[in-house]
């Protein structure tokens, strides 16, 4: 039987594309156009995540020369539709996701020859869809009782930060506004945070259960708003009846316009059963997400009391290493030195895009594996320091045999002093008349492409507002969402050149910006994200200082006008 809603929309969307694109027999690019144009269907999300959007199905149709004369629907439409009985997935109903397996199994198509053409992952779309497909079939999915992993010894141990354990408790256990919401940057220990409290719970409080809610789940098991709603009420109300605590990480999806119409459906329901208290919710946000779309909430904000959550210190990060490593030494049969795991949060501090305990414990992770496929008994440091530039996009053994060969005096200590994380110091003085020969150098030594360099000419930077230029638009201003031309490229690439041409030309305020930065080693834009320059070569070069008009005779003359002139540029 088939799922009649989406049947429907299906062929209407068919219908109508059909008629706009002038074909008279249907195929099946026209079921993938209307699959993708299908709203909070699977298979929009799906492509939508792989930056396919309609008009580029839309337009590579166009440029089909098609000659039919199979009547209204091709076979090939036929053979697909027929196919989607064997896939049947959730009782008898076939929605979306059959139609796209069957049409993705069935090779020989036009719709497959679109895919290739837009350089589609297939095998990519046929996991996501058998992700979906586990969700339809296991609505248990939805709800993950954290308690019976803790039973089960499944989750992580929770080291240090008891002060946070016992925050989260207390608002727990208030009569009114008693859902805690965690904010915090990304890797700060949110989520551990919350399996740190079950653990803490199930010795404490054993009846007390804490279940985690996907909304991500929620949303993918769902096709139209009634199913939706349905599929969350029915998981609240098994909260509700076993009066356990429930834990929504990345709570702002509620609310973030990603999932449209349904993450306002979701806030809405949430919101009047916390106002009237009939669960217990644990939120967790990033900062930035908090403030972008649930501070914003006053009815859903007010219902939650905050729990601002410090990335750790290096001694709190150390005492949390050393309790997690016997099960890494155990996994990898590797000992991890306490000189090693000292090192590992020192260097660490070089992947800027992301924050303490994470970023520590995935170099504790990927080292073992490492060390244990070379054999090795121990972790070593220059394991690390292989990892740390290779999350930064170095390659750091090809680049030390390149920087032999470099031909520019001063340059070669520095990068040695780098590349050996032995130098905290990124600032390099040196003269040249030609910066391109030495960004030249740069690409060769590090096998870099053009897109990591960024060049700017500050000589039109002569005014107070070209500085959102370089960092953003102020808030309320056109242009605030997109950043600043230098910000936004010192985030994308975390190991960047770049080369400021003119500097003394331009405005002071810029000035002030950029040798901020450099003194400082950071820079702050525009969204209050602090960017790191650890991993940037910032390179200056003035071209040709200003003519002098005019004669000037005497020696005496001559150096005032020269110290006149070096002043005002």
């Amino acid at each position: 039987m088939v799922n009649d809603t989406a049947y429907e929309e299906i062929l209407k969307i068919i219908k109508k594309e059909s008629q706009l694109l002038g074909i008279s027999s249907i195929g099946s690019e026209m079921l993938l156009l209307a699959l993708v144009s299908l709203e909070n269907s699977m298979t929009s999300l799906i492509f939508k995540e792989m930056g396919v959007k309609v008009e580029s199905i839309r337009e590579e149709i166009k440029k089909l020369f098609l000659l039919r004369k199979e009547g209204l629907y091709t076979n090939e439409f036929k053979r697909i539709i027929g196919n989607c009985n064997k896939l049947i997935l959730e009782n008898d109903f076939v929605y979306d996701e059959a139609y796209l397996y069957s049409l993705l199994y069935l090779e020989d198509n036009i719709a497959n020859h679109i895919i290739k053409r837009l350089n589609i992952d297939k095998e990519a779309v046929l996991e996501e869809l058998d992700n979906a497909r586990e969700i339809l079939e296991q609505d248990s999915h939805i709800l993950v009782n954290l308690t019976k992993m803790a039973k089960e010894d499944k989750l992580n141990p929770f080291i240090g930060r008891e002060n946070y354990i016992d925050r989260v408790d207390r608002i727990l256990s208030k009569k009114q506004k008693n859902n805690p919401m965690l904010i915090g940057a990304a890797g700060v220990g949110k989520s551990g945070l919350v399996e740190g409290v079950t653990q803490y719970y199930l010795k404490k409080y054993p009846k007390k259960k804490i279940f985690r809610l996907d909304i991500g789940f929620v949303i993918a098991g769902t096709r139209y708003r009634g199913d939706l709603e349905e599929r969350l009420l029915e998981a609240i109300d098994e909260v509700i009846e076993q009066d356990a605590i429930v834990f929504i990480d990345e709570i702002h999806n509620i609310l973030s316009s990603s999932y449209n119409e349904a993450s306002l459906d979701i806030a809405n329901i949430l919101k009047p059963i916390l106002s009237r208290s009939e669960i217990k919710c644990i939120g967790a946000t990033t900062t930035e997400e908090y403030y972008r779309y649930i501070y914003k909430d006053k009815a859903l904000s007010r219902r939650f009391q905050n729990v601002f959550i410090d990335e750790v210190s290096d001694e709190e990060c150390f005492v949390i290493l050393k309790g997690i490593k016997h099960d890494y030494e155990k996994f990898y049969e590797i000992d991890y030195p306490d000189d090693v795991l000292n090192y590992i949060i020192d260097v660490s501090k070089l992947i800027t895009n992301r924050t303490l305990p994470d970023k520590a414990i995935d170099l504790i992770d990927e080292s073992g594996l490492v060390a244990s496929r070379k054999k090795l008994k121990a972790i070593n440091k220059n394991i690390i320091a292989d990892l740390i530039f290779e999350s930064i996009g170095i390659d750091r053994d090809k680049t030390l045999a390149n920087l032999k060969n470099t031909k520019i005096k001063g340059i070669k200590l520095y990068l040695l002093n780098y590349l050996n994380l032995k130098s905290d110091n990124n600032i390099i003085n040196m003269q040249t008349n030609n910066p391109e020969k030495i960004i030249f150098e740069l690409e060769s030594i590090f096998e870099i492409k053009q897109e990591r360099i960024l060049r700017i000419d500050l000589n039109d930077y002569f005014d107070n507002h070209y500085a959102s230029n370089l960092i953003g638009a102020p808030s309320g201003y056109v242009g605030y969402e997109n950043g600043g031309k230098l910000t936004e490229h010192l985030l994308k690439y975390p190991f960047a050149i770049v080369l400021f041409k003119n500097y003394r030309k331009c405005n002071n305020l810029i000035k002030d910006i950029i040798k901020s930065a450099i003194e400082k080693g950071y820079i702050i834009d525009n969204q209050n994200r602090l960017i790191s320059l650890k991993n940037a070569i910032f390179i200056f070069h003035e071209e040709e200082k200003v003519k002098r008009v005019g004669f000037v005779k005497g020696k005496e003359n001559t150096e005032r006008l020269e110290a006149f002139i070096n002043e005002i540029i």
